[in-house]
């Protein structure tokens, strides 16, 4: 095998391990469940399309919109219902799975027929949400919640149903008193519901510990509150950990006045709170890697002793079983470092799971950005989404903090190499696959993944890629001042010398050095 055999092999290796290492992130992150209810849904669709039986495509109700915004937000609503027309009767397709179609418009005795069901519906069970057996609250917002209900969903048994269940029904039974000339076809109604399930499959910001009103970008949307039992029917883990994380959020942004900075101290929080929860792994981590330096001249003499095992099988298997025991004897293991990176990895989901479906994070701007907001919007629609320019700023400031955490811990190594207090690593072949080399191919698949996910991801996220690059640099430097300190206490008291040309190189010597010269009587 000559060298440009081993160099392709090499780059191989790392291109199936970056991608490997993707597709599971992509794999694991589709697992996770959306705590929207039917309820919620219908919310939204209405605060995002209004009454779908309107007899004027251009309508519009504020009802449901922030009063601040209102122009905007009517603005929108309008184009979105314009968009799902033109999606029905003009065939403007969303993308290449969902192709347009040419359905005429429903009849205006249709329209009327349907706002009349409706308008018979709120009356009839909008006491569900003002005497306490959903939610309590005034007659009118009961009205109004009931009003969204009836449009997108349904109610029975006393409860919300699936979405569109009173559209069916009621377009059955316009069928039998309009007749069918005057009814839009199956076709019609299964297209519109395929749209409208599709542009609200993003929709997961619905994590609420209380029922109330959330100020979502322009739009107000009220929000069934789920409790901890109730998160369980979700998925033990989503019970067990994203419910929380997520009820700390709500719990913290309300308290502080859901300001936008209150959010951000949020994910701050439960950023520590995820440090804390893998604080043992991260120790237990960083000892290993000591561990795995100070034999560092044993597997370098152990490379030595077999300088033709990556042609010759026999001395392959001789160099593997002696690293093992070598490593063994060490208490370390040169896979351990990805080990703990793939279990942090679950951990790092929930959290990802609680922050994106909280609803108390979806309420908050920051810096006049929504926290919800993707990094990619931020390039791909810079005129149309309000703050833009912050987004694209923090999204380049996330990527240098994330690229310093990963590269800190081989920056101190390279540094402690060529001032001699930790041995080199022989650069060979056989050292790729090695702890270091592991070790550092690990660190670049992540900082490619970690700016890969940065840029598809909220805004909000991005603050929690922030602010665990920031913790990793500090921890990291706390660990170097706590190592160094302890191997000048080992070499203080064993007084063997063998690390002391690298002690007297440090700051700390120096600095006693200077005090013991500057003690010194003049005499001397």
């Amino acid at each position: 095998m000559n060298k440009t055999q081993k160099k392709k092999g090499n780059i191989f290796i790392k291109t199936l391990s970056f991608f490997a290492v993707l597709f599971s992130f992509i794999f694991i992150t589709s697992c996770t469940k959306s705590f929207c209810t039917s309820q919620d849904n219908a919310n939204r669709l209405y605060a995002t399309y209004g009454n779908i039986y309107a007899s004027n495509v251009e309508e519009t109700d504020s009802s449901t919109l922030a009063s601040e915004n209102i122009s905007r937000a009517l603005e929108e609503q309008k184009n979105n219902r314009v968009r799902l027309y033109s999606y029905l009767t003009q065939g403007v397709s969303i993308d290449r799975s969902h192709p347009g179609h040419s359905f005429p418009l429903p009849e205006k005795s249709y329209l009327e027929y349907m706002n009349l069901k409706v308008d018979s519906f709120v009356e009839s069970n909008y006491s569900l949400w003002s005497n306490g057996r959903i939610d309590t609250l005034s007659s009118n917002d009961a009205k109004a919640i009931c009003k969204h209900v009836a449009i997108y969903a349904g109610i029975e048994a006393g409860k919300v149903s699936d979405l569109f269940v009173n559209m069916n029904k009621w377009h059955n039974e316009a069928i039998k008193d309009l007749g069918y000339e005057k009814v839009p076809t199956s076709g019609y109604i299964s297209a519109l519901q395929s749209y409208l399930t599709f542009t609200m499959s993003s929709s997961t910001s619905c994590i609420s510990p209380t029922s109330q009103n959330y100020d979502m970008g322009d739009k107000i949307i009220y929000i069934e509150g789920k409790s901890w039992k109730e998160a369980f029917s979700y998925g033990f883990f989503e019970g067990l950990f994203v419910w929380p994380f997520a009820a700390l959020v709500h719990y913290i942004s309300n308290g502080l006045g859901n300001t936008g900075w209150a959010q951000v101290f949020a994910i701050f929080v439960v950023t520590i709170l995820i440090r804390g929860l893998s604080i043992y792994s991260t120790i237990s981590q960083t000892k290993s890697q000591e561990r795995t330096k100070t034999i560092q001249p044993e597997l370098n003499a152990l490379r030595a002793k077999y300088p033709n095992m990556d042609t010759d099988r026999q001395q392959r298997q001789a160099y593997t079983l002696e690293q093992m025991q070598l490593m063994r004897k060490a208490k370390t293991h040169p896979f351990r470092p990805m080990l703990f990176l793939f279990l942090q990895l679950p951990l790092f989901m929930f959290l990802w799971s609680a922050l994106q479906g909280s609803s108390a994070l979806a309420s908050g701007k920051w810096l006049g950005v929504s926290l919800t907001t993707t990094v990619a919007s931020c390039f791909t629609a810079y005129s149309s989404t309000p703050g833009a320019l912050t987004g694209i700023i923090f999204f380049f400031i996330t990527c240098a903090m994330s690229i310093g955490s990963n590269i800190s811990n081989m920056a101190f190594n390279k540094w402690k190499q060529n001032r001699g207090i930790i041995p080199a690593v022989q650069n060979n072949q056989a050292g790729m696959m090695g702890a270091g080399g592991m070790t550092k191919m690990m660190s670049y698949i992540f900082i490619l993944i970690y700016i890969f996910m940065a840029y598809r991801l909220p805004i909000g996220m991005n603050i929690y890629f922030y602010l665990g690059s920031v913790i990793t640099i500090v921890q990291t430097i706390i660990m170097e001042f706590v190592n160094a300190r302890k191997r000048h206490n080992e070499s203080s008291n064993t007084g063997d010398g063998s690390d002391l040309a690298a002690i007297r190189r440090s700051s700390k010597h120096r600095y006693d050095d200077k005090k013991k010269r500057e003690s010194k009587p003049l005499w001397r």
